[in-house]
């Protein structure tokens, strides 16, 4: 089985770029220091302004199925209203599951640095100014989207995970529509929500799961438990799966959210 298409999440940034290979094991991760900040609510932007996030997540890179490595990296933001905006990466060389993966790997290089502007139109940015922050009519915009867009009877539990989690992810979302996410992921059924939980930085988390269509892939986000702001999330793999040389259930994806506010240009880092 392979899980390329096991879950259908996104990275919010450029338009086209699938997330749904980024991956990292849960004992395996690299440190992360830096995460003052990562629940700062600032105003929403002028035409001028950025939103800007700071996340450290991974990379899963493999070889036709027969091996899966991990490159950690740390990924910087920047989004105007118009689109336009820069993206700086730092990749850190590579996590292996298993023997085989090292073995397969053959010492590739993929420590870089990877840093570019882009123009109007180049990468995602959603308006928020308009989505609902009361749970209820939230979860009813979601679930009418659903209706009208979705072929066949899309899996609800999982769609409103899935828009709670693009609602949130480098949007520095305003504090009453999180609060209201938050709330909205609670009384969802199908959503399972722990609140004795802690991201990879010890913060105390919300964590709101679902299993993703196939029930391959269990998907979760770890919210700030007063607020509601995204602290990280990551994909867990609850059946084997070709290439991956880890018995589940393995985490195979994560992100931390270190920074999320507005900020007046791209310069700095």
């Amino acid at each position: 089985m392979r899980i390329s298409n096991a879950a259908r999440v996104n990275r919010v940034g450029l338009s086209s770029a699938p997330i749904g290979r980024t991956a990292v094991l849960a004992l395996m991760m690299v440190a992360v220091t830096a995460c003052q900040g990562a629940t700062t609510r600032t105003p929403s932007p002028t035409a001028q302004d950025y939103r800007y996030t700071k996340t450290e997540d991974a990379e899963l890179l493999g070889g036709s199925g027969r091996y899966s490595v991990l490159v950690p990296e740390t990924r910087e933001v920047w989004i105007a209203t118009d689109g336009s905006g820069r993206i700086r990466t730092v990749k850190r060389g590579a996590v292996y599951f298993g023997a085989n993966d090292r073995a397969q790997w053959q010492g590739q290089e993929t420590s870089k640095t990877e840093d570019q502007s882009y123009g109007p139109g180049k990468l995602s940015y959603k308006d928020l100014s308009r989505t609902p922050t009361d749970p209820s009519a939230l979860k009813a915009a979601i679930i009418a989207s659903m209706t009208t867009s979705a072929g066949g009877q899309p899996s609800i539990p999982f769609e409103v995970w899935l828009a709670a989690r693009d609602y949130l992810w480098e949007t520095v979302a305003p504090l009453k529509l999180s609060q209201g996410i938050l709330e909205m992921l609670k009384t969802t059924s199908g959503v399972t929500v722990d609140a004795g939980q802690n991201d990879r930085t010890g913060r105390p988390a919300v964590a709101c799961s679902v299993l993703a269509p196939g029930g391959t892939i269990r998907n979760v986000l770890l919210l700030e438990p007063e607020t509601g702001a995204l602290l990280g999330e990551q994909q867990i793999l609850v059946k084997p799966a070709t290439g991956i040389d880890a018995a589940p259930p393995v985490t195979i994806k994560y992100a931390t959210y270190l920074e999320s506010r507005i900020v007046p240009t791209t310069s700095g880092a």
